[in-house]
């Protein structure tokens, strides 16, 4: 029983991937997994929600843990309302962008790998819905690639409910 117990902690410390040393390290990233802190966030000391907190692991198939981002851009886009999917054509209403060298001051390592830790804040009154939702892009600047993360929603203000706050 403890030995199982051990294997299954050695594969969570590890990983289930290779490292870079037996060839399946790869330099293209292949997806993004971008989590985001609940809801809105006051990030300053003036009443209302301006921000969020966001990390980001970028991915290849080669490689279960997150993968350092040494060159590109990643761009956080914030768009009004609420979508599973974000039509092609749709345009964000605010986009943050942020170089390989600005990224290299949000980067952490964590068991499950290279970790981009950023704060997003926006000017007070920005957002007039009670939803928005927010994708991170990485576009490799040298090859043109460029992936996408799921979409995720963020509560952003206090709903009313039958005429109540809350």
């Amino acid at each position: 029983m403890d030995l199982r117990l051990l294997i299954v902690v050695w594969f969570v410390v590890n990983g289930c991937a290779s490292t870079g040393s037996s060839g399946n390290h790869c330099e293209r990233v292949e997806e993004l997994v971008l989590l985001t802190s609940p809801s809105g966030l006051n990030l300053d000391d003036q009443p209302g929600i301006d921000g969020f907190t966001a990390g980001v692991y970028a991915h290849c198939r080669h490689q279960a843990r997150g993968m350092e981002l040494r060159q590109g851009e990643l761009q956080f886009e914030l768009f009004d309302g609420i979508y599973r999917s974000i039509p092609f054509d749709l345009e964000p209403c605010k986009v943050w962008s942020f170089s390989a060298e600005q990224m290299t001051a949000q980067r952490a390592e964590s068991l499950l790998g290279v970790r981009y830790s950023f704060v997003i804040q926006w000017e007070p009154g920005f957002v007039t819905g009670t939803d928005v939702t927010v994708r991170v892009r990485y576009e490799d600047v040298s090859t043109g690639h460029s992936v996408v993360s799921a979409p995720l929603t963020l509560a952003v203000r206090v709903k009313r409910v039958h005429g109540v706050e809350g």
